[in-house]
């Protein structure tokens, strides 16, 4: 190499190398009052608070837990100490059936309750609900029959109230123990000779002329003796007549 081509060498290496000193020297916090420490990264802190650019330095160890996701994390720290405590994780939602009351942090594994009517007697009862939500509805009860005396339009349900008019099946009508003479033929106006006198007829079944009705008969001996009678269609009206009157 002749000495022209080393002069353009070295002048060459002079114009690279210089701007970086300068700007090396430039970026150590010139302008910014120096230096004043170094950061767990090896990064030069300025006494202005500012990092320097391009400046690295060897930072001092402090300890702590490094680890971002442990509830103790220290940003300050660049060596781990071991002395990391992490989070209880669970369900953090007191609504859910899973509730964990040590969680400290939800980690979305929460399971919910399926809500609904749970009253069997409702009409919106569901059979899957596993939690009430104080939506149950109720039939309007009363008696549904309309032929009841009360009869209620407006219910949804019968709650075997019903009451209904009562049928007069059997009518007394006793009268008062007087007594018609009257043979056991009923079909004259005769009495038998050991008849002593007959009371009137004290109980008609099924009302009157419904067919059948008691007579008591007193014989001339002492003797009384009840007969279960039946009317015959040309004696009814007679007989009805007759007790009617007394």
């Amino acid at each position: 190499m002749n000495n022209k081509v080393k002069y353009i060498t070295f002048t060459i290496l002079l114009l690279v190398i210089m701007p970086l000193k300068i700007n090396a020297g430039r970026g150590c916090c010139s302008g910014h009052g120096g230096e004043a420490g170094c950061t767990s990264t090896g990064r030069s802190i300025c006494a202005d608070g500012s990092l320097s650019p391009s400046c690295t330095c060897t930072p001092s160890l402090v300890y702590g837990c490094t680890d971002r996701s442990a509830k103790n994390y220290n940003s300050n720290a660049n060596a781990n100490d071991g002395s990391c405590v992490y989070y209880k994780y669970g369900c953090t939602d007191t609504n859910a059936k899973n509730y964990d009351s040590n969680a400290e942090k939800d980690d979305g594994t929460c399971m919910y309750y399926t809500t609904g009517c749970t009253d069997s007697k409702a009409k919106n009862y569901n059979s899957d609900a596993e939690k009430d939500d104080g939506s149950c509805e109720y039939y309007i009860m009363g008696c549904t029959d309309s032929r009841a005396t009360n009869y209620n339009s407006e219910a949804e349900k019968d709650d075997n109230s019903c009451t209904y008019e009562t049928k007069k099946e059997y009518y007394n009508i006793e009268k008062n123990n007087k007594t018609v003479s009257s043979d056991n033929n009923i079909n004259d106006n005769t009495t038998d000779s050991d008849d002593d006198e007959t009371v009137v007829p004290i109980l008609l079944l099924g009302g009157l002329g419904a067919g059948a009705y008691y007579e008591s008969t007193k014989k001339k001996k002492n003797e009384k003796k009840n007969i279960l009678s039946f009317f015959k269609k040309e004696q009814k009206k007679n007989i009805i007549d007759k007790i009617l009157k007394k």
